[in-house]
């Protein structure tokens, strides 16, 4: 099972994103590092957490993030919605 979250602002979120992916703004960094870690701490079974934005610029930084604070190993959607393949949400 994958877990998707989008870093991106809620207004961003609301114009696109990929289908059951959850938005963690990464504006507020102490926010976000705590919901982040109140998720993954909270899951029951193994599960893949990828991070992704429009262009994998904010995720990339916030993947780091959450390496070097707290050991976290989340992926990365290489290249953001720009490059994504799949299916995507449009509008609320």
């Amino acid at each position: 099972m994958v877990i998707y979250i989008d870093v991106r602002r809620p207004e961003e979120y609301a114009e696109m994103r990929i289908p059951d992916a959850i938005n963690i703004n990464l504006e507020e960094e102490e926010a976000f590092v705590q919901a982040v870690r109140e998720l993954i701490d909270g899951l029951e079974e193994e599960v893949e957490v990828v991070l992704y934005c429009q262009s994998s610029f904010r995720s990339s930084y916030a993947q780091a993030l959450l390496a070097s604070r707290y050991g976290y190993e989340v992926g990365n959607l290489e290249g953001g919605l720009a490059l994504y393949q799949g299916p995507l949400l449009r509008g609320q």
